[in-house]
């Protein structure tokens, strides 16, 4: 597990039911990030990866990006999204919001 020192962050390990997640951003607001591990216990570990980093980009207030094809971004808004990692697109996307 990484080291978080925010007492408000919270790291799990994830289950069908609870949260892997949970930390405040802006204005103080709390998001949960939740991972249905039913379909991704069968993923790789990049692509799970990937998965998070979509879903935190969605906490972090990031739409789907569907503009750039599955290679664009990773907040292409389904499964065939080939970057697993933030990009350029991503970041700007963040630093607009905050």
């Amino acid at each position: 597990m990484p080291n978080i020192s925010d007492p408000d962050t919270q790291i799990q390990r994830p289950t069908t039911t609870r949260p892997i997640l949970i930390f405040k951003i802006k204005n103080n607001q709390k998001k949960v990030i939740s991972i249905n591990t039913y379909y991704t216990d069968s993923y790789s570990s990049t692509k799970r990866k990937g998965v998070i980093t979509h879903e935190l980009g969605h906490a972090l207030g990031l739409a789907h990006e569907d503009r750039l094809g599955p290679g664009g971004a990773v907040m292409y808004s389904n499964d065939g999204r080939t970057v697993y990692s933030p990009t350029s697109d991503d970041i700007n996307g963040v630093n607009a919001i905050y």
